[in-house]
Formats: C-alpha cells, structure tokens, sequence
C-alpha cells in the first residue's frame, strides 16, 4: 500500500508540472517582443515614439489608407474616411512643413517611412425611429490606431492610438477623419 501512495502521489505532481508547463505557453523560450505600450502624449489619446532617430531624420513617407479594424465594416464610407485621415496628416506634415517628403501611389516604393493603421470604431448616430425619439447615439465618433514604421528595416517608429467625436451637429464622418489625421500629424511633429 505505501508503494502505491508513492506512485499516486509522484503522478500527481508530474501531472501538475506539466499542467503548469502547458499554461504557461513556454514563455520562456519565446522571443522578447520590443515593448510598444503606448503613452498619454500631446494632440493624440496614447502614443509612443521608440526609434527617435529613425523619426529626426525625416525622408520620404508614405501614408497608407486605414484598412477596417475588428469591429468597423470595410465599406464606401469608411474608404472616404480612411482617405481623409491620410488628407489630415498630409495637411500638417506635407508640404514642406517637415523634414518628410509624402509620396503618392506613383512613388510609393521609394518609401522610407511607411504610416499605416486600422479604423477601430466608426459610429454614426441611427437615422428614422431611434432619432425622432432620442435613443441611441447622438455623436458621431471614429476612433483609429496605427504605426509608423522603418520600411528597410521593419522597426516600428512610433505607435499611436487616438479618437475624435463630432462637436458641430453637420459634421461627417470624414471631416472627423479629416480631424483625427491632422491630430496624428501634430503628435508627429512634436516628437520630432
């Protein structure tokens, strides 16, 4: 009988370490991703430069169109929006107003610098019953996320993550991505 207990009980604690092991995901032997958390920072909600450098420099950037995030519907509209937050950043770091060049689909492998990003949330209040009666969302509200990123090397530059909501009753979704991209554009051009 002690034999036996001895085995049940060495049994039970291999299972556990194994248990453990299996949990854990060998985490150990996993690669050390670069941390990219994001931080409170000026003109965007969070954001976060890592490659300094890499952003001093400048040279030419392309900025990609948002694609959908998770919980957005790729449609018209949200093609429109996404090219208007590529507009707001061009308004504010094109033009000559920093050390960037933007590049259009004609040069766009000449690229340095690559910005791109998904729409996170793009909410527009309901139309018909649910607005004669004030249910629902009044506020139109897009939300987005993205990176800029070293294209020879693949580093990430910088990270960000912000959202706008409409503060006059006519604006459209696309004024906001409009909004939403010069903000990215600001927060670029401080940390620069």
């Amino acid at each position: 009988m002690l034999c036996y207990d001895f085995f049940m009980n060495t049994r039970i604690l291999l299972i556990a370490v194994l248990i453990v092991i299996a949990i854990s995901g060998c985490s150990f032997f996993q690669k050390k991703e670069l941390d990219v958390a994001a931080e409170e920072v000026a003109y965007v909600n969070s954001g976060k430069v890592i490659e300094q450098a890499v952003l001093k420099k400048g040279g030419k950037l392309l900025i990609v169109p948002f694609s959908a995030g998770v919980n957005v519907a790729a449609t018209n509209e949200m093609d429109k929006v996404a090219l208007g937050i590529v507009k707001g950043i061009y308004d504010v770091v094109g033009g000559g107003k920093s050390s960037f060049e933007i590049l259009n689909v004609d040069n766009a492998s000449e690229a340095e610098v690559v910005i791109k990003g998904h729409i996170t949330q793009m909410v527009a209040p309901k139309k018909g019953f649910t607005k004669w009666f004030k249910m629902g969302k009044k506020k139109k509200v897009l939300a987005a996320e993205g990176k800029m990123i070293a294209k020879d090397t693949g580093q990430i530059v910088l990270v960000f993550s912000h959202s706008r909501e409409t503060k006059i009753k006519d604006q459209s979704l696309v004024d906001l991505g409009v909004l939403l991209g010069q903000d990215i554009g600001k927060f670029i051009l401080s940390e620069i």
